[in-house]
């Protein structure tokens, strides 16, 4: 994990539906978005009526990793997609089906993970 993403962050825990545990929390560094009640630009888009906190960083392969395996074994769900273990994805998966262990590629803990879709992002972040 980047040192960086260690301390003063949000912390997520991990749950969807009751179909996943809750874990151990992953840290993650957030920034505040301010400045309410701005105006929305010339497209229409922009108006924000409220302060948010966002992730400073991308998510790092150790992170998802980490969540992988506190959660994953036996996802029906598909958070692990196979292609997080070619060239350009960061992380492996090992064992069968129900005993799923996953490890991070060297050198590749610190880098964005690559292949996440939009459902495994959400369950992430729950």
């Amino acid at each position: 994990m980047r040192d960086s993403l260690v301390g003063g962050g949000v912390v997520a825990l991990v749950a969807l539906a009751g179909a996943w545990a809750e874990t151990a929390p992953i840290t993650i560094s957030t920034v505040t978005v301010g400045n309410p009640g701005n105006t929305a630009d010339g497209t229409g888009y922009g108006a924000v009526a409220y302060e948010y906190r966002i992730g400073k960083y991308e998510v790092a392969n150790a992170q998802y990793c980490e969540f992988l395996n506190a959660v994953a074994k036996t996802d029906s769900r598909e958070p692990y997609d196979p292609r997080m273990a070619d060239e350009y994805g960061g992380i492996t998966r090992s064992g069968d089906d129900g005993s799923s262990t996953y490890a991070v590629k060297d050198g590749m803990g610190k880098k964005p993970i690559n292949y996440a879709t939009c459902e495994s992002g959400v369950c992430f972040v729950n």
